[in-house]
């Protein structure tokens, strides 16, 4: 079911209320969390969430709830080369795999569907869809390769994603309140009319790993990685978080994901320690002096800044994506055909212009 921007917040305001300790001015949740993986790439959101004392922000040694915000992802797409920006959204990002590709559907801000395309080697934006009405939240469903979405309350448009992007299909709700499409079928519940597809693709699982003699190590592909702890934990906020790091493998690399923290800003009174929570560890800091960031590991350490929280928001630093067209296998398979055609081309060339000279 979905929800409007404020019933999300009010949901999140009454699940939390007994859950968010009081006697702080403030705080905010920052959780890292992988979304896909493909080859030795990945999709990362950082789910943001500032809380306030009560009702209202100058009222300290209240219950803290949720400022407006609720939840709020930071979209990112992670490759050997760098960290990269791709939106922000209400919601995770929905993922499916197809064909060897992985399709990325994130609905933006503007209530608009972005989806993309994510290869081994490439990332590209094939389709926006925005609704009809203003303000309506777009619904949607997949099942690979079509996809369908509700751009108001009486139309659905279906799309083709592979293997090349169309519209194929318009339904018209005030005619039918059911429909079945390749997998893509609609639910009753009460007066609304729910689209339900396929299952997301499948987040791989964390590699065991521990820290012993100021050592991080994990085995991957049968081979036992070692890292000294000191290369990871000076990006870190706190030292303590070197023992809850997240180590996920990819193709040829692994990628290695910050601790989920709570950060409580000063207590009321006269204290002007901040508190960040991982776990079950409480650590007093003066404040989060540092980027968030990630770890990509290929052979040596690399360290991608994410952005910084501010206690409103996150300010994302990371550089904005940028797009490489994922080829289709018969283009590749067209130029690996062509290639030795064309060098045989040459070599013929070459040979009868140094006979005739």
């Amino acid at each position: 079911m979905k929800f409007g921007k404020s019933a999300k917040v009010v949901i999140f305001l009454l699940l939390f209320t007994n859950f968010v300790q009081a006697g702080y001015n403030g705080a905010e949740s920052i959780d890292v969390k992988l979304k896909a993986t493909i080859g030795d790439s990945a999709i990362v959101s950082v789910v943001y969430t500032p809380y306030a004392p009560g009702m209202r922000p100058d009222t300290c040694g209240c219950p803290l709830f949720p400022t407006g915000i609720c939840c709020f992802n930071y979209i990112f797409y992670i490759n050997e080369s760098g960290a990269y920006f791709i939106d922000s959204s209400w919601d995770a990002p929905r993922i499916y795999g197809y064909n060897g590709y992985l399709y990325v559907f994130i609905t933006a801000p503007n209530d608009t569907v972005e989806i993309f395309k994510m290869g081994t080697n490439c990332f590209e934006k094939i389709l926006s869809v925005a609704p009809e009405i203003k303000d309506y939240i777009v619904d949607f469903a997949v099942s690979m390769p079509y996809a369908a979405f509700r751009v108001s309350s009486s139309k659905v448009v279906i799309y083709v994603l592979e293997p090349e992007v169309k519209k194929v299909k318009a339904v018209d709700l005030t005619k039918t309140d059911s429909f079945s499409f390749e997998g893509i079928e609609t639910e009753k519940l009460g007066d609304r009319i729910i689209l339900r597809g396929s299952d997301q693709t499948v987040i791989p699982s964390q590699l065991p790993a521990k820290v012993e003699n100021g050592v991080l190590t994990f085995t991957f592909k049968k081979k036992t990685v070692k890292i000294p702890a000191d290369e990871l934990s000076k990006h870190l906020w706190v030292k303590e978080e070197i023992n809850m790091l997240k180590v996920y493998p990819l193709e040829n690399s692994i990628l290695i994901l910050p601790p989920d923290v709570f950060h409580y800003f000063s207590p009321c009174g006269n204290d002007t320690t901040d508190l960040l929570k991982i776990g079950n560890i409480e650590v007093k800091i003066v404040s989060l002096s540092r980027p968030l960031a990630v770890f990509f590991y290929k052979g040596r350490v690399k360290v991608f800044s994410l952005g910084t929280p501010t206690g409103t928001l996150f300010q994302v630093s990371a550089e904005k994506v940028r797009f490489k067209r994922c080829e289709e296998k018969s283009e590749i398979k067209h130029k690996t055909i062509l290639l030795p055609i064309t060098i045989a081309v040459i070599l013929l060339a070459y040979m009868l212009f140094s006979r005739k000279r």
